[in-house]
C-alpha cells in the first residue's frame, strides 16, 4: 500500500490495474497518473496479437457502433505494432474491424502515403484514356484509306467491326505479339482468326509496320442445301414479304444483299425476266429468265412505296430511299426469317428448317442446276463466280443430295431419223440402243 496525496491505492506493478491509470512510483514515495498511453491489457486468450501471437499487448482506445452504445476495446502490440480488435467483442458486437482475415498483413499505409497514390492513379488514368483516343484515330484513318481506295461500305463496316474486336478483347494494336497472342486465346475457327489477322495485316501497312502472320487456315466446310419440300414449307409459313423473298432467292440464286437492293426497273412482268444489277464479291452482272408465274404474282402484290422492291417503307414518298438506310434495314429482315423459321420447324417438327438461311436457296439452286445439266461451267456462269473453285463445292454437294443419281428421268424412244433430231433438238441424251435399232434417250425432269 501506497499513498497518492493521502489516499491508499494498491500498487499495480508493471502489469497495470484494472482502473486504466498507471502508476509509476516517485523518489517521494508517490505515484502518479499518465491517463494518455496505451494500458496493458489484462485478457488472455483474447489480447493475442493475431499477427504475431505476441501477449505484450496495450489497450489503445475505444470503438463504437453506429448505435454508440456497444464498446470494442482496441488493442496495440508492443511487439510488431499491430493494431486490432479483440475477437470475442466483435463477435458479440456485430462488428468486425481489422482482423487477419479481413485485411492483410500490408494493409496498413500512412495518410502521407495516400496523398501521393491519388496523382499517380490519376495519370495512369489519363495515360491509358490517350491511348484509347490514339487507336481509335488510327482506325478511323485506316478507314478513311480504305474508302478512299474504293472499297465497298460492306467491307468498311467489316474492317470496323474486326479491329474494334480486337480492341475490346483486350488486345494492343500497336504491339503485333500481343495481338497475337490475343488471337491465339479465342476460342473460334481458324477462318474467324484468319479474318481477324487480314484485317489487322491491313491496319499495320496503313500504320507502316509489318509482323509475321499466324499460320492459321480457311476451312472449307460443306454448306448446308435443304431439300425442296422444306424451302416451300419456309415460304409458306412466312409473311407475304419474307415469302416473296425466299421465292426469288430459290428461282434465282442470288445473294440476299443483291436481291435486297433490286428495284422494280429490274424485273419485267411480262416477260418474266428479272435483272441483278448490283453483284456482291467481285461477282459478275447476271439476268434471269423463265420466271415461274407464282413468282410474278407475288412480287407484283408488294406495294411499291420506293425505287426498291422489298422496301421498309409504309407510306408511299416522292423522295428516293437512302440506300445506306435501306441496307441496314436488311438485318432487320434476316432477323425475321430467323424468328419465323423456328416456328415453322416446331410446327412441322422438322429441325432442318430452322437451319435454312437466305444463302442456302442459293446452294440449293446450284445443286440443282449441277443435278440437271452436269455442267460446272454452266453453273458457275449463272452464280456469277470468277473462280471456278468456288463452284466445285456443288459437285459434292449435288452427290450427297443424289446418292443414287436421281430417277427423275424422261424416256423417250426412237426409230426413224427424224424422231431422233426431234428428241436431240430437245435436249435428250442418248443411252443405248437395242439389235432391231431402236435408241433410247432420257431427259432428267
Amino acid at each position: 500500500m501506497v499513498e497518492v496525496q493521502g489516499k491508499p491505492i494498491v500498487a499495480p506493478g508493471i502489469f497495470g490495474s484494472s482502473l486504466g491509470v498507471d502508476v509509476v512510483p516517485l523518489d517521494a514515495g508517490a505515484e502518479k497518473t499518465v491517463p494518455n498511453e496505451p494500458q496493458p491489457s489484462t485478457s488472455s486468450a483474447g489480447s493475442l496479437c493475431p499477427n504475431c501471437s505476441s501477449s505484450k499487448t496495450w489497450r489503445d482506445g475505444l470503438r463504437y457502433k453506429e448505435e454508440k452504445t456497444v464498446e470494442v476495446q482496441r488493442y496495440l502490440c508492443r511487439t510488431c505494432g499491430f493494431r486490432f480488435s479483440d475477437p470475442f467483442e466483435c463477435r458479440n458486437s456485430g462488428k468486425v474491424l481489422n482482423t487477419v482475415t479481413t485485411l492483410p498483413k500490408n494493409r496498413q499505409i500512412c495518410v502521407e502515403e495516400t496523398k501521393n497514390l491519388v496523382p499517380i492513379a490519376e495519370k495512369q488514368e489519363l495515360r491509358g484514356d490517350a491511348q484509347k483516343v490514339n487507336v481509335e484515330a488510327q482506325i478511323v484513318n485506316y478507314l478513311i484509306q480504305l474508302k478512299n481506295n474504293g472499297r465497298r461500305e460492306t467491307t468498311l463496316e467489316a474492317r470496323d467491326w474486326q479491329l474494334q474486336r480486337l480492341v475490346r478483347l483486350g488486345a494492343d494494336l500497336n504491339d503485333p505479339e500481343n495481338v497475337k497472342k490475343t488471337i491465339a486465346s479465342i476460342e473460334k475457327s481458324e477462318s474467324y482468326k484468319l479474318l481477324l489477322c487480314i484485317a489487322y495485316e491491313g491496319f499495320l501497312k496503313a500504320n507502316g509496320k509489318t509482323w509475321q502472320r499466324p499460320e492459321y487456315k480457311q476451312s472449307e466446310p460443306l454448306p448446308f442445301c435443304p431439300h425442296e419440300s422444306e424451302l416451300d414449307a419456309l415460304i409458306a409459313g412466312c409473311n407475304k414479304k419474307t415469302s416473296t423473298f425466299v421465292k426469288l432467292l430459290k428461282e434465282t440464286g442470288m445473294r440476299p444483299g443483291e436481291a435486297w437492293l433490286s428495284e422494280w426497273t429490274d424485273f419485267d412482268s411480262t416477260n418474266r425476266t428479272f435483272i441483278c444489277k448490283n453483284p456482291e464479291k467481285n461477282s459478275r452482272p447476271r439476268a434471269f429468265d423463265n420466271l415461274s408465274p407464282e413468282l410474278c404474282q407475288m412480287l407484283k402484290a408488294l406495294p411499291q412505296n420506293s425505287q426498291y422492291i422489298f422496301t421498309c417503307r409504309r407510306q408511299p414518298e416522292e423522295t428516293k430511299e437512302d440506300r445506306k438506310q435501306h441496307l441496314k434495314h436488311s438485318k432487320r429482315q434476316k432477323s425475321i426469317l430467323f424468328k419465323q423459321r423456328f416456328r415453322v420447324s416446331l410446327k412441322l417438327k422438322n429441325p432442318r428448317i430452322a437451319e435454312i438461311s437466305y444463302c442456302s436457296c442459293r446452294h440449293w439452286k446450284a445443286t440443282q442446276l449441277y443435278h440437271q445439266t452436269k455442267d460446272i461451267l454452266y453453273v458457275m456462269k449463272f452464280l456469277g463466280h470468277r473462280n471456278i473453285k468456288n463452284t466445285l463445292v456443288y459437285i459434292d454437294l449435288e452427290r450427297l443430295a443424289y446418292p443414287n443419281g436421281g430417277d427423275d428421268y424422261t424416256a423417250k424412244v426412237a426409230i426413224t431419223q427424224e424422231e431422233k433430231l426431234a428428241l436431240m433438238e430437245a435436249g435428250f441424251e442418248f443411252v443405248s440402243m437395242d439389235p432391231d435399232g431402236k435408241q433410247y434417250f432420257r431427259m432428267r425432269k
